[in-house]
């Protein structure tokens, strides 16, 4: 309930843009417990080789396509996941994977519905929405597919950013009338910075 607040460390919310943590919120309300996150990790990690092997088969020969799945289900970076703290980064793969099946295929649609979902994890993944926009002009795709992936990730950066600084602010102008033992003249001065 409290996005910028923590007991312990502080809220995620105060360094990252990751509304997508937000949905995994009613998961947590039924079972309040590390064990469902580390659960629904596994699951995202898990169905992320749907999308994976789907690209593989459109892309490599098919002798090939199992073992590259296999490769990519014992990866480094996805059986470390097992053994660390559940991350926004590990639930991104689904979305970022079926976004590049979407891509593939041309189906803009469910592209643009699971970049949008990938842009929620963390706010840097607006670089990868740009990259898409870029990509599509390498392969001289109708102007859709450059200009909307390009200006998500520009919009979303920008989001990202200008939340980030309002957050910024506000606790500036909280710690510093904290310190003071009053706030009575310390809003003008942040409000000129």
């Amino acid at each position: 309930g409290r996005f910028y607040q923590s007991s312990i460390s502080g809220s995620n919310f105060v360094t990252h843009n990751s509304p997508f943590l937000v949905l995994l919120a009613p998961f947590y309300a039924i079972y309040p417990h590390p064990g469902t996150l580390i659960f629904l990790k596994a699951v995202f990690l898990s169905v992320s080789v749907i999308p994976f092997y789907s690209i593989l088969k459109r892309m490599v020969a098919a002798s090939a396509v199992f073992p590259l799945t296999l490769c990519y289900v014992f990866s480094p970076f996805i059986i470390g996941q097992y053994f660390n703290a559940p991350h926004e980064i590990c639930f991104l793969p689904p979305f970022l994977l079926f976004s590049f099946y979407f891509f593939l295929v041309k189906d803009f649609k469910w592209f643009l519905v699971f970049l949008g979902i990938s842009l929620t994890v963390k706010e840097h993944l607006a670089l990868v929405a740009v990259m898409y926009g870029v990509y599509a002009l390498i392969l001289r795709r109708d102007r859709r597919w450059v200009i909307v992936p390009i200006l998500s990730g520009v919009a979303w950066a920008a989001f990202s950013a200008s939340s980030w600084l309002a957050w910024a602010l506000a606790m500036a102008w909280w710690s510093s009338s904290r310190r003071a033992g009053t706030d009575s003249g310390l809003r003008i001065r942040v409000f000129f910075l």
